[in-house]
């Protein structure tokens, strides 16, 4: 299965110097990495990023780490599951793609 996690084009850059895919400030607050169901996408990039800090899509195999990821319910603003990833990063391995966003209309769309 596969998973995804918007990240700034900046920070993509340094997880790929680092070897993993870093924490933000909410996933430390959460003690957990976010990560985003395909229908959460757009939804995740619009909320939380700006077209400044162009962010792209990786794409995840959670294969490797799949026993330590929790699964929130939907909301009713938000009708599909989070998961939340118990560890310390991305490892760069488990990336399979990036991709970018289209930015039309003032929103990203995926």
């Amino acid at each position: 299965m596969h998973l995804y996690r918007v990240l700034t084009m900046a920070n993509w850059q340094k997880a790929q110097s680092q070897g993993y895919v870093p924490r933000c400030g909410n996933d430390h607050k959460a003690d957990c990495v976010h990560l985003n169901t395909q229908e959460a996408v757009a939804f995740s990039a619009n909320r939380y990023f700006t077209l400044e800090g162009a962010p792209v899509v990786i794409e995840v195999n959670i294969t490797s780490f799949k026993e330590k990821i929790e699964w929130l319910p939907p909301t009713q603003d938000q009708p599909w599951q989070k998961p939340r990833a118990h560890i310390d990063h991305i490892p760069l391995s488990a990336v399979i793609a990036m991709h970018s966003l289209e930015y039309r209309e003032k929103a990203f769309l995926w």
